[in-house]
This record gives structure tokens, sequence and C-alpha cells, in this order.
């Protein structure tokens, strides 16, 4: 727990950057803060691949909303009372650039807060600034046939200084703070990752469709690997101008690798399980191609992850 005369202060607020505000100090034991970045990026195309110069692009928010946290073994941890609130801010475009492949990208900056809430008072910790970009080449295998098959790969890439994070706190130095640095949330963990996966795809003899992608992270530094997959189920209504979808994703983190006398040399990557409905609702009478998206996710299972409610809500144009 920090001192009574550093949380007296008031550092100046620096970009991509730690930023510290507290109130009375309580008299906790311990705490743990939590991933910023929980849930991933927006769902892909699927395995649909856009026809070359067409696209999607869209602007979106997230709000992520937590109170409880799973720890390396998926249990409930014990902790004392703590909230995590982190407000994304994301563009996620599409767009064909060859026939049967296409150019995937995501940028998101993130503002969040770990606040922890005790009969003294409350304590504080605020993390802004941008953070993990993706960018991926989707290839379609089979595109012209009742099931559509494409192979993707996707690198993300940090737009912060990072470090493996435990349980999503930041372990990278914040001046002026050392007593508190490692409390204050991370923007993600910190490392560059490769995923390769293959999608799948097929239209209901209705108007609707699925879709289910499944492939492998690999983890560059000290972090485990993971198996990830998503899929997401929609069926069309009034005239095809309102989508409901029912959206799953999971990330299933290997263990962290071991020394012949049991001393991880490894973090235990962050991995989730989460289930929501979303809509898009077309709004061609504005402009052909826009739609307004909104949505929510729970995040029910974990292991060295939050778990909660990520709201939301953007607006997409398909051109």
């Amino acid at each position: 727990m920090q001192g009574q005369q550093e949380s007296a202060r008031t550092p100046k607020t620096r970009h991509n950057a730690p930023v510290h505000v507290t109130g009375p100090v309580p008299r906790f034991s311990g705490w743990l803060c939590l991933s910023t970045l929980l849930v991933a990026a927006p769902a892909g195309a699927g395995a649909w691949i856009k026809a070359p110069g067409d696209g999607y692009a869209k602007l979106g928010s997230s709000s992520f909303v937590s109170g409880v946290a799973y720890d390396d073994d998926g249990v409930l941890a014990a902790t004392d009372p703590f909230s995590l609130r982190a407000e994304t801010i994301y563009g996620y475009a599409e767009v064909g650039i060859a026939p049967r492949l296409m150019l995937v990208g995501y940028a998101p900056w993130v503002a969040s807060t770990n606040q922890l809430t005790g009969d003294d008072g409350s304590l504080a910790f605020h993390t802004l600034g941008f953070g993990d970009a993706q960018l991926g080449l989707q290839f379609g295998i089979v595109q012209d046939a009742p099931l559509v098959v494409a192979a993707r790969a996707d690198l993300k890439v940090p737009l912060y200084q990072g470090a493996p994070s435990i349980q999503g706190r930041s372990v990278v130095a914040v001046d002026g703070f050392p007593k508190s640095a490692g409390s204050f949330p991370a923007l993600g963990d910190g490392q560059v990752d490769l995923t390769t996966s293959l999608s799948v795809g097929a239209s209901f003899p209705f108007d609707g469709f699925f879709t289910w992608e499944t492939g492998y992270r690999l983890r560059t530094g000290d972090v485990s690997d993971a198996f990830v997959g998503a899929g997401t189920t929609g069926v069309y209504f009034l005239n095809r101008r309102l989508l409901p979808l029912l959206n799953l994703a999971f990330v299933y983190s290997l263990d962290a690798r071991k020394r012949s006398d049991g001393v991880a040399t490894e973090t235990l990557g962050k991995g989730y399980v989460s289930t929501g409905l979303a809509c898009m609702i077309m709004l061609d009478e504005i402009a052909q191609g826009l739609a307004l998206e909104v949505g929510a996710d729970l995040v029910f299972r974990g292991r060295n992850a939050a778990g909660g409610v990520n709201l939301q809500s953007g607006i997409s144009y398909a051109f």
C-alpha cells in the first residue's frame, strides 16, 4: 500500500501513461488490478471475403465493467472490494485487396480505472493510452459453395510500453510512484502475438447465417500461448433491416512453462469465455450500407482475467 505522502501528489498526465488520482487511503491487505482489454477486438468478417475494393469500416466504443476476477486456476479470486471500468474507442476495417484476399485492421484507445472502496474511503488508479493494434490478412480457400472456408493470420502489436502483465497489473515502472507502480491497470499483456486461424461459415435455408473460427495464438516474450475461438449466428428480420446476433468467444491459455523445480518461467496468458447478444440496425434510408450496432457480452469464466459485462456500440459502413 502506498504511503500518505505519495497519495497526496497530483502528477501530470502523460500520453500513453498511467495517471494517478487518489482519495482517502483505505486500509487494505492487498488487491487485484485487472486487465483493461479483456474482450478482444470486434468479431471479424467470419469466413466471407470482401471483393477487391469492397469493405467495411466501423467506429465503435465499448465499456467494460468488472467486480470479479479469476486466478490462474480459473477460481474466483478472493480480493478486497474493487471495481474496474474500461472505456475503449476503436476503429475497425476490412478491405478486399485482391481476389479472395482481405486486409483487416483494428486500433483502440483505452481509458481505464481500477478503484478500491473501503470504510475509510477509496483509492483509484487510472491508465489511458493506445492499446493493442491488430493487422491481419484473410484468404478465402472456398468461397463459392454452401460452406465457405477461409484462413487468417493476425499480428497484434502493443502501442504502449509493455511487459508481461500480472493478472492485469502493469509491471512497467511509473515515474513518481515507486510504491504503487504495479497497481495501475495494464493496457494489455504487452506482447506481440501472431494468431493463425481457420474460419467456416454457411447460410441457413431461411434468411440467416453462422460462422465460426478457431486458431492458435503464439505469444512472444514470457507469456503462455493460447487456443482461440469465436462464432456468430445471425438471422435477418424486417426485410433485412434488423440483424440480431448471438456471439460466443473464448481464449484458452496454455499452462505456463515451468522448470524442473516447479518454478514458472513465463506468465500465464489471459484466458476467458464470453457470450452475448448484438444487433445491427440498417440505416439505408440515410445512406446505403450505413448501420447502427449495439451489443452486450458477459465474461463468465476466466484464468488470470477479470469477469464482467462489456457493452458495445458503434456506427458502421459497408462499401
